[in-house]
């Protein structure tokens, strides 16, 4: 299975001040990258075609890092800082919630970090011309991204991304696209809550949805493709329903909700038979958890 996240990414949605946190944190948190020279590098095969489209641009500029279970390839240190840090981390938490006893993937995930935007324009112009204005997607096995110098919301955006690669490692089958940019979502507003030492569960920087914003969750669960335009209120409500799930009812069940969803099935009644409610009182439940009153 081969999942192309084909998105905007969205702006963070916090004050200033936390912009400011997050810069400082990062910087209190800081690990020296340790560089590795290409032959030296663990899992070379399983460089992809596309991988090596990416590393051919100005190859003599391409670094490389390693950690447990990602490679990093990127031209600038320092810009790679941010996501030799955040990636291990992101991977506990997802192994945590989904409750992954062990990883059935020995292989590593490989992170191409692109800096200049032309080089990056060019790339996808090869690699996924539909693709042309978003500034990451991933193949499940790889991640290929653009890090903006004005990327000031870089933890919780790659916490974003990182998340559809985990999710394609930790679940078999194809998570319907709720479930998928809801999740990735609230990761990302965990690792943007972690700089501010915020609650990394209940932390609300993210807005509320007013009512008649809303989709009814009928209509909504069975989303195929992303909306035309903006897709803020689509990302939205992903997060929040996977919030309300996650928070309301615990962990155990979302990860069985993940699991069976991908296998295929009714959406619906999958929602019915593991939560156990009708219906109408888990779309009550959730509206008076994301509207604003």
């Amino acid at each position: 299975m081969k999942i192309n996240v084909n998105r905007d990414l969205v702006p963070v949605f916090v004050l200033v001040p936390v912009f400011v946190l997050f810069i400082f944190s990062s910087l209190a948190y800081a690990k020296p990258i340790e560089t590795i020279e290409w032959e030296d590098l663990s899992d070379i095969r399983d460089v992809s075609e596309q991988g090596r489209t990416a590393l051919s641009f100005e190859p003599e500029n391409w670094k490389h890092a390693e950690t447990g279970h990602f490679v990093f390839h990127f031209t600038d240190p320092g810009t790679a800082e941010t996501f030799y840090r955040q990636a291990e981390e992101t991977y506990r938490w997802v192994q945590s919630i989904l409750d992954i006893r062990e990883d059935q993937w020995h292989n590593k995930a490989h992170i191409y970090v692109f800096e200049d935007a032309a080089t990056w324009k060019k790339f996808k112009r090869i690699e996924a011309p539909a693709l042309e204005t978003a500034d990451a997607y991933t193949t499940g096995k790889e991640l290929f991204i653009r890090r903006s110098p004005a990327w000031l919301g870089a933890g919780k955006v790659l916490g974003h991304e990182l998340t559809h690669v985990l999710l394609y490692r930790f679940v078999e089958g194809r998570v319907p696209l709720v479930l998928n940019e809801g999740f990735a979502e609230f990761i990302g507003y965990k690792a943007a809550a972690r700089a501010v030492d915020g609650n990394e569960y209940r932390v609300r920087i993210l807005r509320l949805l007013a009512p008649e914003a809303y989709v009814p969750l009928e209509k909504f669960l069975v989303t195929q493709s992303y909306p035309a335009g903006d897709k803020t209120l689509f990302y939205r409500q992903s997060e929040l329903f996977v919030r309300y799930l996650i928070l309301t009812y615990g962990k155990e069940k979302f990860h069985d909700l993940l699991t069976e969803t991908a296998r295929g099935g009714d959406f619906r009644n999958i929602l019915i038979k593991i939560y156990q409610l009708d219906f109408p009182s888990l779309e009550n439940g959730f509206k008076r958890f994301a509207l604003r009153k």
